[in-house]
């Protein structure tokens, strides 16, 4: 009787062995979930949903550059001019981004204006970037992730 209630409770053991390691094999997935956002909107009569997605960016972009010393500072201001740009399925809009060696310090929505004029002072190490992106609401928008370009 005692050998029989050892082996019961020895199977019992390897179950519940058996179940915890398949609780601790599932629990990530489950805590990965819990921080998964969802959008959900109405585009051009379709309803959309996107809990991740990837936005191609535009291409064939022609962008005229113009970069003027300022004095003998070493940095330049810049102008540029967005004659046109490819565009990507999905995308409700594109931006022009431009950085600095400081980092980025504008963003151009390209549907009101297609020039960039640096402020007064200039810069140095000035690159841009055309990006495709969706909106999806006030507060979720995905945007590409565009190469910079190099100008100054």
């Amino acid at each position: 009787m005692f050998s029989e209630h050892r082996r019961r409770r020895t199977g019992r053991v390897a179950a519940a062995a058996v179940v915890l390691a398949a609780a601790l094999a599932v629990a990530p997935g489950l805590a990965e979930a819990a921080f998964v956002a969802t959008a959900t909107t109405n585009v051009s009569g379709q309803r959309t949903s996107a809990t991740t997605t990837t936005i191609a960016s535009p291409t064939n972009n022609v962008v005229t550059p113009v970069c003027l010393p300022v004095g003998s500072s070493g940095k330049y201001s810049l102008t540029l001019t967005v004659v046109s740009h490819g565009t990507v399925q999905g995308a409700t809009g594109y931006t022009l981004s431009v950085y600095n060696s400081t980092g980025k310090v504008a963003t151009v929505d390209l549907s009101q204006s297609v020039v960039y004029t640096s402020p007064n002072g200039g810069g140095n190490g000035w690159k841009y970037s055309v990006d495709a992106i969706q909106k999806f609401s006030a507060t979720n928008t995905w945007s590409s992730n565009s190469p910079q370009v190099a100008v100054c």
